[in-house]
């Protein structure tokens, strides 16, 4: 498993496949995110077997805090703890690193297998937000304090 720094076309190149989460977003609003996630120098991809598989970050939000975010293709079935393991390592260098105090994350509420990666990187269930998107789909928050986890 080799971990690169995040670059935009990762994204594309990920999207263009078969992706293991949701890609309802508009894609203006894809592109600004990319842009802004390679921008910070705090995301990342990984590749496996030459293949790219999952990229992931944080974006700042204000001093301490930042929003991760995680986008994997289907090529991480039969990878998933490793790749998991990875991009855990990973986030928590990043956190230790910029010296946050607080990591969040919005998940689509009606993706209950996605609501196992938040809790797996420990972070807890906050709330519902209810028309949180662009299509007014409903998102659960998840967050990791370092007060919580001191």
């Amino acid at each position: 498993m080799n971990i690169i720094p995040f670059d935009p076309a990762h994204a594309i190149e990920l999207a263009d496949g078969p992706l293991k989460i949701e890609a309802e977003r508009p894609q203006e609003f894809l592109a600004q995110h990319y842009e802004l996630a390679a921008q910070h120098g705090l995301s990342f991809s990984a590749v496996h077997n030459g293949w790219l598989v999952a990229s992931a970050g944080l974006i700042p939000v204000w001093p301490g805090v930042a929003e991760a975010w995680f986008l994997a293709s289907a090529r991480i079935d039969g990878h998933a703890i490793a790749i998991g393991r990875t991009v855990r390592d990973r986030l928590f260098d990043i956190i230790d690193d910029e010296q946050l105090h607080r990591v969040q994350a919005a998940v689509r509420s009606d993706t209950p297998n996605l609501q196992r990666l938040p809790q797996w990187l420990g972070m807890k269930h906050e709330g519902h937000m209810p028309a949180y998107d662009q299509q007014a789909a409903d998102y659960e928050r998840w967050a990791w304090t370092r007060k919580e986890n001191v």
